[in-house]
């Protein structure tokens, strides 16, 4: 068979003008399909196939300072805002830590981390209207709650804050039933979360309520820069941290960093003590093997107790002094045993420095009294 005949039909069935009409039309739709599923193959990010920048997640940490009980309360993990474009933010961490305020303020530092969606162009990435970047400010507005923070870490995953633990010791002075109500493994909770936990704690006598307490905690820190941080403020000597807990509420100063114990090795220290011109009745109810005893552990034992007439000095009517008894007032040497911390360079007793010549106080059952160290043995 001829492809033409002599009607100018291909295989004498189709003419050619007709054949070059359709190879024209297939070409058309060839290209046209070809351009359409160039469009829809190239990565939008939106939704439904829409015509949305190509979106990127971010997660950024974000302090938001201190905040009242309703703020801490109400910002919950899984919280979300929209912003103007593509972008929107979904809380996936939050860090509450207690302020240590004076008085009855009771703020609480709130740290969060969020899931970021933003867009991603040469100058970085881009949430809202703005290229976001480390020290921005950023404000959370939802139905419930409207707070501002500052960016202080950006990453492209993890959704959780990294927490460290941080022993510290912390002072502070407390009545005798707040200091006896401290617990070894009590806990401080926030957000569900334990961001303290007491791992020791030790109590000195000052005066017949008051004590000096020494209380060791494990801190639920954030790394900033080289140092932990904790409620907002780089934990150091000198910091302020509050405890609180069903039983009690405290707040201490940070006198040591990576240990809960106080600082020294234990160990007892023999003393004389003296005591003057005091009443007749209160000398004789001192008597040796009385102790001073916090917390389960004693301090300090009279070991012997000596007693004689107070001095008093008489000057005489023709300008002559004369060292004479006191009629009732008594001196008082004890011998006592202390139990002490030797650091390289003090002793140290109830949590301070001593040596001779300073005054201490002891706590003996029904008496509290002050007495001069004259000498260590």
């Amino acid at each position: 068979m001829k492809i033409l005949d002599e009607n100018g039909n291909l295989f004498g069935r189709v003419n050619v003008v007709d054949a070059l009409v359709v190879l024209v039309v297939l070409a058309v739709a060839t290209a046209g399909a070809t351009l359409v599923l160039g469009v829809s193959s190239e990565p939008t990010g939106g939704a439904d196939g829409d015509s949305t920048p190509n979106t990127t997640i971010r997660y950024a940490t974000l302090d938001l300072g201190n905040q009242p009980d309703e703020i801490v309360d109400g910002l919950e993990t899984g919280d979300n805002m929209d912003v103007n474009g593509p972008s929107n933010l979904t809380i996936t961490d939050v860090h509450a830590t207690p302020v240590a305020n004076i008085g009855n303020n009771k703020d609480t530092h709130l740290t969060i981390r969020a899931r970021l969606t933003g867009t991603e162009n040469s100058d970085g990435f881009v949430f809202g209207e703005k290229r976001l970047q480390l020290g921005q400010s950023l404000t959370l507005d939802t139905s419930d709650y409207s707070v501002k923070g500052s960016v202080t870490a950006l990453a492209s995953e993890n959704g959780s804050i990294e927490i460290d633990r941080t022993p510290v010791v912390l002072e502070t002075k407390l009545d005798a039933a707040t200091s006896e109500a401290i617990e070894v493994g009590d806990e401080h909770r926030l957000k569900n979360e334990t961001i303290a936990t007491v791992r020791n704690v030790t109590a000195y006598p000052i005066a017949e309520n008051t004590r000096r307490v020494f209380v060791g905690l494990e801190l639920a820190t954030i790394e900033r820069g080289d140092a932990p941080s904790y409620a907002g403020q780089e934990v150091s000597l000198g910091t302020n941290v509050a405890f609180r807990t069903d039983a009690y509420d405290l707040a201490g100063t940070v006198v040591r960093r990576g240990s809960t114990v106080e600082y020294g090795d234990p160990t007892t220290t023999t003393a004389t003590l003296q005591l003057e011109s005091i009443s007749p009745e209160f000398a004789e109810s001192l008597e040796a093997g009385m102790a001073e005893a916090e917390r389960n552990e004693t301090l300090a034992t009279i070991q012997s107790v000596g007693i004689q007439p107070a001095g008093v000095i008489l000057k005489s009517n023709d300008g002559n002094i004369y060292l004479r008894d006191h009629p009732t007032k008594k001196d008082v040497t004890l011998t006592v045993e202390l139990t002490t911390r030797q650091t390289d360079s003090t002793l140290r007793f109830h949590g301070r420095p001593i040596q001779e010549g300073n005054t201490i106080t002891l706590d003996l059952p029904d008496r509290t009294f002050d007495a001069e160290i004259t000498e260590f043995q």
